[in-house]
């Protein structure tokens, strides 16, 4: 009796869905770009929010506003079916501009968030040396330098410069700003975020993987018919292997759901039966760990020994 190994379906199940996941790179990376837009504008309006506009911040606002506008139109006479060509004349933009800021909601600007910077790990100790009254850049960096910190000390003396231009709450917010810039996750990420399901989801990748599902319907189809195979190879689910292998014919796992087609007797009798190659793979396990580990120093007898009467 055939019995297919459940561990290298689910393996081969994840790669699968990986295969899905890269087939989606475009719409993968619209939705990445758009979501870090908006992250960015929201990180930019709370900081905004806690401290005063500067002139130089008004003068910013001000270049930015024809831009907006101009967004807002295009949006405005899209939504009234106007043609990407039709908007490119009568808005003198380029085709790809009009393309890139009708997946956009608000017109791209030029300014990036900040890097994370090397002294990022010793803010807490500087920002206690500086409450207790230390406020020279020099000595600062002499002692980051006797805690084993290589940090150069025109580093510290530039961080203690902007402190003490800047004022404490101003510096806080921006760093804190440029601190948790969001970097959209990885294709074997994204496949591990889908396969761990809405309710495990939390944070921003959650609200970044909710937002991929609603964008990608065939690739939140396919992540649905994998957790179900998964359940169903699990003991969780009782659906039949002829209903998941239907519904995956019309997916983007109709490649994988062919190969299991093939084999539907021995997927059934993973599901209804105890048996697995579990055993028999822990034993290869064991035999390459034991012959990597005197690779090179010994011959075949010794491996026999060592095999046969384990220490």
């Amino acid at each position: 009796m055939h019995v297919l190994d459940r561990l290298h379906v689910l393996r081969n199940l994840g790669e699968a869905l990986q295969e899905a996941v890269t087939g989606q790179h475009s719409v993968i990376r619209s939705v990445a770009r758009t979501f870090g837009d908006e992250r960015a504008a929201a990180l930019r309006a709370e900081r905004n929010r806690l401290r005063p506009l500067t002139s130089v911040d008004r003068r910013k606002q001000e270049r930015h506003a024809p831009r907006q506008a101009r967004h807002a139109e295009l949006r405005r006479l899209r939504a009234a079916g106007a043609s990407v060509a039709g908007l490119a004349r009568h808005l003198d933009l380029d085709r790809k501009t009009v393309w890139r800021w009708l997946w956009r909601d608000e017109p791209p600007t030029w300014k990036k968030l900040a890097r994370p910077s090397v002294i990022d790990p010793h803010r807490a100790y500087l920002d206690r040396r500086w409450a207790e009254g230390c406020r020279n850049g020099a000595e600062l960096a002499r002692e980051l330098d006797r805690l084993g910190a290589r940090i150069k000390p025109r580093v510290a003396r530039a961080w203690a410069t902007a402190r003490r231009r800047a004022g404490a709450d101003r510096l806080d917010h921006e760093t804190a700003g440029a601190s948790y810039a969001w970097r959209p996750p990885g294709t074997r990420r994204i496949v591990r975020l889908l396969q761990s399901g809405a309710d495990a989801c939390n944070g921003e990748d959650g609200a970044f993987i909710e937002r991929l599902r609603r964008q990608a319907p065939g690739l939140a189809d396919a992540a649905d018919l994998a957790a179900r195979l998964a359940a169903m190879l699990r003991g969780h689910s009782a659906e039949a292997v002829e209903d998941w292998l239907a519904a995956a014919r019309s997916s983007a796992l109709n490649g994988f759901a062919a190969s299991l087609q093939r084999d539907a007797g021995g997927l059934a009798n993973a599901m209804a039966l105890p048996w697995s190659t579990g055993p028999a793979e822990g034993q290869i396990s064991r035999l390459k760990t034991i012959k990597r580990s005197m690779y090179g120093r010994a011959g075949f007898e010794l491996l026999r020994q060592r095999v046969l009467n384990p220490v």
